[in-house]
């Protein structure tokens, strides 16, 4: 039923031709340099040459249009954040610091992706998926075979469409790591610089993906066993439909591998993995009972948040207030802040400023979202001071890590902190605490730096609510 699809790519693929040297065939590598740009290029470019900023920018245009249109599978869409990232690369390349090309292919993916993330964030609770929009006459030349009418060409036809339905269904990251890993061959440490997080995490992001996919294609009757030929054949009209210069069909097996680690890790989340992997550990905890016996059991680390039950309202204390001003702010991808209501399922996302979230909110529940990377710095009326139990307080939510946590002052001194204590919420937010005893505190720090460090389910990144302090009143400060 799928030989056509086989067929086609064999013939319209990059596959790796064979010629004869004087010890018999050898295979001919794919020539992957003439889908690269010399990296004189980009320096040139970065110095204002216009003739290699135009080559630039056109090779780029050409690249990053196929990855967006892999993501929105919309062409009108695709169109305008393609010029969005070109603009953004035009205006940032000259103080980009980068060692290779591989490390501005990275920043360009990382930088289109956030455009792609920033529409969809804009869309609120709407689904990512869009309408799978097909040139249909190049479709026709694809599922056409000679003297192939009627129901065998309709039926060729809707096995296309179904592939783009399954595809269309994934999720965004999911959509993403597929392209880039089989599409675009990129190893997984290029794909951690592009989405964040370790290389163990992206290769457990494709895991996912891959099994999402396989659902999804099963539900149409595809066998798994034509994943690779349906990842081909997506890649193929995906390329050509957005008139790329090169539309390679041929997806290596090789880029469906994980490695050990992450398979048995990928393994632990699924249930039935789970479930063998809890006997297994059970087997081996009795098997060596007589010896465990003797084993002291291990210690709290002192880095894992204790629970303190008062710490709700000891953040509603006199001595414990809001923040006066927003000082200081990072939004690296210039694409502007958003807010949601974490209290409520489903919620729009919002254009906000951090003024309008954190000056002294306390008690609705519109968050600010820090991304990887964005940052807010919060200044409070007198510096912060130790006191009895937590004297920070930082209430968010997320379903990756919490975000990093810096004590300020104006000077520009800042001092990492770690949380000692937590107190869920009910609308699944974590209220986290900060004892400064002990701490090298700056001089007259009066100022609180919170960092998003992922961009994660369920808003692309860390939603934070509010942050309040433990202060001396200026009042105290001047009698002193």
């Amino acid at each position: 039923m799928f030989r056509w699809l086989e067929i086609f790519l064999e013939k319209n693929g990059k596959i790796p031709e064979t010629k004869k040297t004087g010890s018999g065939l050898l295979k001919q590598e794919t020539n992957m340099s003439r889908d690269e740009i010399d990296f004189d290029v980009i320096i040139n470019a970065q110095g204002g040459h216009q003739e290699s900023l135009s080559a630039l920018t056109e090779h780029v245009r050409n690249k990053i249009s196929v990855y967006i249109y892999r993501l929105t599978l919309d062409y009108h869409l695709t169109e305008d954040l393609t010029q969005d990232t070109i603009v953004e690369i035009l205006k940032s390349i000259k103080r980009l610091n980068i060692e290779n090309v591989a490390g501005f292919w990275a920043w360009t993916y990382r930088t289109a992706l956030s455009k792609v993330q920033h529409h969809f964030r804009l869309q609120g609770s709407q689904r990512i998926r869009k309408q799978t929009l097909l040139d249909n006459d190049f479709v026709d030349r694809v599922v056409s075979g000679h003297e192939i009418h009627g129901p065998e060409h309709l039926m060729r036809r809707e096995m296309v469409a179904a592939v783009f339905d399954a595809m269309g269904t994934l999720k965004l990251e999911h959509r993403s790591i597929l392209a880039l890993r089989c599409m675009n061959e990129l190893s997984y440490a290029q794909i951690a610089r592009i989405i964040g997080g370790s290389e163990l995490r992206a290769r457990l992001l494709f895991i996912r993906a891959r099994q999402s996919l396989k659902r999804q294609l099963s539900k149409r009757n595809f066998e798994k066993k034509y994943l690779l030929t349906a990842l081909g054949m997506f890649s193929y009209i995906t390329a050509k439909s957005t008139n790329a210069a090169q539309a390679s069909s041929l997806i290596s097996s090789a880029t469906l591998s994980v490695g050990a680690k992450a398979t048995v890790a990928g393994l632990a989340t699924s249930k039935p993995g789970a479930v063998c992997i809890l006997i297994v550990v059970i087997a081996v905890i009795f098997s060596f009972n007589s010896r465990l016996s003797n084993v002291p059991p291990p210690q709290p680390s002192m880095q894992t948040p204790l629970w303190d039950g008062n710490l709700g309202m000891q953040s509603w204390s006199p001595s414990v207030t809001g923040p006066s001003a927003v000082v200081d702010s990072n939004d690296p991808d210039s694409s502007g802040w958003q807010s949601v209501d974490a209290s409520l399922p489903d919620a729009p996302v919002l254009e906000a400023t951090p003024e309008e979230v954190l000056l002294n909110r306390k008690t609705t529940g519109q968050t600010l979202i820090l991304p990887k990377g964005h940052w807010v710095e919060l200044q409070f009326d007198g510096p912060v001071y130790d006191g009895d139990g937590a004297d920070i307080f930082v209430l968010g939510k997320t379903d990756g890590e919490p975000p990093e946590v810096y004590l300020a002052n104006s000077s520009g001194q800042r001092l990492k902190i770690s949380p000692t204590s937590y107190q869920g919420i009910d609308f699944g937010g974590r209220y986290f605490g900060f004892d400064i005893a002990g701490y090298d505190i700056p001089s007259e720090a009066n100022r609180v730096r919170v960092v998003g460090v992922d961009s994660a389910p369920p808003y692309g990144g860390y939603a934070l609510h509010h942050v309040r302090a433990r202060t001396k009143p200026l009042i105290e400060n001047n009698l002193e």
